[in-house]
């Protein structure tokens, strides 16, 4: 039985669609960088943007080098065999960032990579830049919701919880809690530079809350939570309906496995209205996890990418305790019974 065309359609709206307004603000954030830095300490720009990848003197001049972004780029092209439009690993984007300063002070700051796309060079750019440019608050400002004027905005019913500091890029554990449920038809994405999570819930299905595992791309990184209207009928966005964005730091990089195993070997329980899940794959590059979980109230389709941990042979401590690395998420609702009812493997067809 193949994939749900809903979940494809969905995966899609939300990988492209919902992104394109995102990059413009990163745009702006990259280019407001390059005259508003300008002046700033040493200091104040360590405090904002973190300690650089490299650092090199010349002549009097100091130079500090970051890499920021490291995302995967989104086109049109078949989704693991089915023709429809959605997320692919087509090409990586990245952008290296040089900063000059003399006397402790920056002089010119500078871009170079492959730092976006035709109408959005620099976007790759701000996820180091976008805590030091002031009244840059993009990701954070409350969304209008439906029907709504721009007099009764409200403020995000999302909280994202994860560490503010990470040694272990691989692992990067984090807990979202929806705090105002709509009960409506929608689609929530979950990213980390990338896309991680993908949960589409049928209408009735309440999500309170989702925790998961991720991997940090960068040194300075951020956990991102949309929620999006979707209309199953005609299979088209409405309106975001809610965003938050959390931020930490990471002391390296995370490496991508090229390939998914070709199975999955999963644990599952089920208390206190929290379905947990631990599941053995390494989430490579090359496929993605499709898991279908039924409850009383729905279903509820959860894709997982390489943009969540995977299991790789490495032990992490928890409570004290050490162990081993793997797959794992946790959802929890308006349900008192979930279980996995079915789990595929989605490898692209190159």
């Amino acid at each position: 039985m193949g994939v749900p065309r809903l979940l494809l359609v969905s995966i899609a709206i939300v990988s492209i669609a919902s992104l394109s307004g995102c990059k413009y603000n990163r745009v702006k954030t990259a280019q407001a960088a390059k005259t508003e830095l300008i002046g700033m300490s040493k200091g104040e720009l360590l405090s904002c943007a973190g300690v650089p990848d490299r650092t090199m003197s010349s002549n009097g001049t100091e130079f500090l080098s970051y890499r920021s972004g490291g995302e995967t780029s989104y086109s049109a092209n078949t989704f693991y065999g089915y023709n429809t439009t959605t997320l692919i690993n087509s090409s990586r984007r990245y952008c290296d960032i040089t900063i000059a300063l003399e006397n402790d002070k920056i002089q010119k700051v500078s871009y170079s990579g492959k730092t976006g796309g035709l109408l959005t060079q620099g976007e790759q750019c701000a996820y180091v830049l976008e805590n030091c440019v002031g009244g840059n608050t993009n990701y954070n400002k409350p969304h209008l919701q439906k029907n709504q004027s721009s007099e009764e905005l409200r403020e995000s019913g999302i909280e994202i919880t994860q560490p503010s500091y990470v040694d272990n890029p691989n692992f990067v554990p984090f807990t979202v809690k929806f705090n105002n449920p709509d009960d409506v038809d929608k689609v929530i994405s979950i990213t980390n530079g990338r896309v991680a999570y993908i949960i589409r819930p049928e209408k009735g299905v309440k999500i309170s809350s989702f925790s998961g595992r991720v991997r940090a791309f960068s040194l300075q990184s951020k956990i991102n939570v949309k929620v999006v209207e979707y209309d199953s009928a005609s299979k088209t966005t409405g309106q975001l309906l809610d965003e938050k964005t959390s931020y930490y730091k990471s002391k390296s990089k995370a490496l991508v496995p090229t390939v998914v195993d070709n199975n999955v070997k999963f644990t599952e329980k089920f208390t206190s209205n929290k379905l947990k899940v631990f599941f053995d794959n390494k989430l490579g590059r090359d496929g993605v996890v499709l898991f279908n979980l039924d409850t009383p109230k729905g279903s509820i389709q959860l894709i997982v990418t390489d943009g969540a941990s995977g299991k790789n042979g490495e032990k992490y401590l928890y409570n004290g305790v050490e162990k081993e690395l793997s797959g794992h998420f946790s959802i929890e609702g308006n349900f008192n019974q979930a279980n996995v009812s079915k789990v595929e493997i989605k490898k692209k067809q190159f």
